[in-house]
């Protein structure tokens, strides 16, 4: 799987995104390449009076869940997908948490099928489409006893284009779309109970990696 490659092993100079929103560039630091993410969703709950109402949530607020009893966030932190496909915190120049390893949150994409189109001079394109699961946890892992938690998932499809090897590197351009997303949560400041969740996520990016 071509998307699991890029975030295991990438050693870029440039940069491939993965992003649940909107476009950002990616961060190599130390050799690897960091995915900037940035996650929006909503929590569907019942308020005073009967009534169904929604309630948002970020990575803003994802990273100020953990940021009040785990970690300590520098400024302009944000989410990444990394090295083993694993969740960071990362700034514009290093790490500063794998959340995955910390039991906090989990991106699991699973190309179903794929298709790949290969030139004699190394140009590629490549696709694949499966299922992709998100999982946030703002404590220890376990979902039911969470203050904040959810896992989405749901269909997604993958693009990735990559120019003959010149000089040791390549141009490659990479597209990411997951609409529509489901799945269960909680969120305490608007119910004690587990909670439906919706979110969506997409995301391209191109730049110049070693080959």
């Amino acid at each position: 799987m071509k998307l699991n490659k890029i975030l295991m092993c990438a050693v870029a100079a440039g940069a491939m995104a993965f992003v649940s929103d909107q476009a950002q560039a990616g961060v190599v630091i130390s050799g690897n390449l960091y995915v900037p993410i940035s996650i929006k969703g909503t929590f569907s709950y019942v308020a005073s009076a009967g009534k169904i109402k929604q309630g948002s949530f970020t990575s803003k607020q994802i990273l100020s869940y953990l940021g009040e009893y785990y970690y300590t966030f520098p400024a302009g932190t944000m989410l990444a997908v990394g090295p083993s496909q694993d969740v960071y915190a990362i700034t514009k120049t290093a790490v500063v948490a794998d959340l995955t390893v910390g039991g906090f949150f989990y991106f699991s994409p699973s190309d179903t099928i794929d298709t790949e189109m290969d030139q004699i001079s190394g140009a590629y394109k490549y696709n694949e489409a499966g299922l992709v699961t998100l999982d946030f946890f703002s404590d220890d892992g376990s979902f039911a006893y969470n203050e904040y938690a959810f896992e989405l998932s749901g269909f997604y499809t993958y693009t990735e284009t990559g120019s003959a090897p010149k000089n040791g590197c390549y141009n490659q351009s990479s597209n990411f779309s997951a609409k529509n997303l489901s799945g269960l949560g909680y969120n305490y400041d608007v119910s004690g109970v587990e909670l439906p969740v919706t979110g969506s996520g997409s995301g391209s990016g191109s730049g110049k990696l070693v080959w």
